[in-house]
């Protein structure tokens, strides 16, 4: 009876030690799983403070470069208005010169106000070419612009993708692609400075 209650005890004791050990291997796991859980928490809120930075420059580049469309699209429109303003002026200058010309006798002065006219029409002519050369880097600048655009668009779509172990990016940001557009965008940019600069230039 004594060594049956002995018994009884040691197994009690063994089952209270086995209980215990279960709980802390719980307690541990459960702390384990929290400990990830709260990681992938803080990777989840890295990545989409991430995506809205680069969202918020993506959507801020969209709008600057609309606004730049809208005061090139209104610099043309200004500049082709101008354009025929002027060559209303020069052709009814030359009809005005012509007939003063037809009236008047041949003379040296009549002859320098031909060259005069010629010189202005030729001038205005030049102006024109200009305007339309300046015209068409302006809408290939805004078509570079357009495709920077979508670019950084698409990289950043690359955000969308992280991988869930590590939290990096599974595919690279294509960066030499962003550089040669960044590049064509700046010389498209310097090439139709210069032509307005030259509208400029008496």
């Amino acid at each position: 009876m004594k060594f049956k209650q002995t018994f009884l005890k040691i197994n009690f004791l063994v089952l209270t030690l086995f209980i215990s050990a279960c709980v802390n291997t719980a307690a541990i796991e459960a702390e384990r799983v929290q400990q990830e859980q709260a990681e992938a928490a803080r990777l989840e809120q890295l990545r989409s403070e991430q995506v809205a930075r680069e969202e918020a420059r993506r959507q801020e580049q969209v709008a600057r470069l609309g606004a730049d469309r809208e005061e090139l699209d209104r610099q043309r429109e200004i500049e082709a208005i101008e354009a025929r303003r002027l060559a209303e002026e020069a052709r009814l200058a030359a009809e005005r010169e012509a007939e003063e010309l037809r009236q008047e006798a041949a003379s040296v002065r009549q002859q320098q106000r031909i060259e005069e006219l010629s010189m202005r029409v030729q001038l205005n002519n030049e102006r024109t070419e200009l305007i339309e050369s300046s015209n068409a880097v302006l809408s290939e600048a805004l078509e570079a612009a357009e495709a920077m655009s979508a670019a950084l668009s698409e990289e950043n779509q690359k955000f969308d993708t992280l991988d869930p172990e590590t939290g990096s990016l599974q595919e690279n940001i294509d960066t030499e692609r962003l550089s040669e557009l960044a590049a064509r965008l700046e010389r498209l940019r310097a090439e139709a400075a210069a032509l307005q600069a030259q509208q400029i230039t008496p």
